[in-house]
């Protein structure tokens, strides 16, 4: 994972913007930076952003009132699909005891296609555990067919989901000490 200096700040901005729900632009969004992780803070959900090599992106988005989660990536290689268009990827997890977690499989995504041409892949709502699995992951694959088509460490990805969680439960007024809250 690289830091996101200002130049990348930019296009992680515009991704963010795809990825967002709301109409409002990302520079509105207020945001802060956990363990190398951008945090939005959007208006029905909170999400974290990373930036990779070659410019690819990585987000997780969570919504406390459902507790539910969605993954996005970008692959400027996927140029054959067009936006709209739906197909279910496996989500590979490299947990920290160092075994594979192949518990996401066929999970549809749904593309996007930014400003640069750019392949914006958004996943499904997925229901609980998927925050939990995804925050205590090193690493995260997506493949197609058995075939991969990005793979990346999620090095400090845990403390910027314990974030999101905690900024999402903020914006819909959850306890997250009230064990009935949720329900």
């Amino acid at each position: 994972m690289i830091k996101i200096k200002p130049p990348f700040l930019r296009n992680a901005i515009a991704i963010a913007a795809i990825f967002i729900a709301t109409q409002a632009s990302a520079d509105e969004h207020s945001y802060k930076e956990v363990s190398g992780w951008r945090i939005f803070q959007n208006e029905k959900d909170c999400s974290a952003i990373a930036g990779f090599t070659d410019d690819e992106y990585v987000a997780f988005f969570y919504d406390a009132s459902t507790k539910s989660t969605s993954v996005v990536f970008t692959d400027r290689d996927s140029t054959s699909l067009e936006e709209y268009e739906k197909r279910n990827l496996d989500i590979m997890l490299l947990k920290a005891n160092g075994k594979l977690d192949d518990g996401w499989e066929s999970t549809e995504f749904t593309v996007l296609v930014n400003d640069d041409d750019r392949r914006v892949f958004r996943s499904q709502s997925l229901d609980d555990p998927a925050l939990a699995d995804f925050r205590g992951a090193r690493a995260i694959g997506f493949f197609y067919k058995q075939k991969k088509i990005a793979s990346y460490d999620l090095a400090g990805s845990g403390a910027a989901l314990r974030e999101v969680e905690r900024c999402s439960q903020r914006i819909h007024n959850i306890n997250p000490k009230d064990v009935f809250a949720g329900e």
